[in-house]
């Protein structure tokens, strides 16, 4: 099943860039360099924060150093708990300070004791403003249902984690290296 990720440009980093902004891959004279970005109304860069929520400890370290390797800067976050991940993305509870002005993408798994990465998605999907953050389901859960059921809620995208560790060493890599390489638009 293919998904949409209107919220993906091809620019070099993860990060909202001025409208109008040329990016370039470092390409030497003569070869192509990325397209122009034209986010609309924007006038200045914004970070991005990737959100890791796993519940398992391992998982989310294997996740964070791998995206690192991978190729990307931008500041990861993770996170224990479906309820955690909303509390931060919502600005309440124990990050109600957080200033809420990055850009988010969230990588969250689907099995979670508590609150589980389906409710997860599906609360924040609910909402008109926080619907924007693209959102990648992490799992080991392959079973057609559940990807449904996720692509429904509104996923962006959908990753089966390999329950081999070189193998799921390598998807993070692979992942890390993809999303070094596009932006987040922001959208008005």
């Amino acid at each position: 099943m293919a998904s949409a990720l209107p919220f993906i440009s091809p620019c070099r980093r993860l990060e909202a860039k001025p409208a109008n902004e040329e990016t370039n891959l470092g390409a030497a004279d003569g070869e192509l360099s990325a397209p122009q970005c034209s986010e609309p109304n924007m006038s200045h860069t914004k970070p991005l924060t990737i959100l890791v929520v796993d519940d398992d400890e391992g998982h989310r370290e294997l996740i964070r150093r791998n995206l690192l390797r991978g190729g990307l800067t931008n500041t990861v976050v993770a996170l224990p708990t479906g309820n955690a991940a909303l509390e931060y993305v919502f600005c309440r509870g124990a990050y109600a300070d957080r200033k809420g002005d990055s850009l988010l993408l969230m990588l969250l798994d689907i099995n979670m004791p508590g609150l589980d990465g389906a409710e997860v998605l599906r609360q924040i999907k609910a909402d008109p403003v926080k619907k924007k953050i693209p959102i990648i389901m992490l799992t080991t859960t392959d079973d057609p249902r559940e990807v449904n059921r996720c692509y429904e809620l509104g996923c962006n995208e959908y990753i089966s984690k390999p329950v081999e560790p070189v193998a799921f060493i390598e998807t993070i890599k692979r992942l890390g290296m993809f999303l070094s390489v596009v932006s987040i638009v922001e959208e008005s």
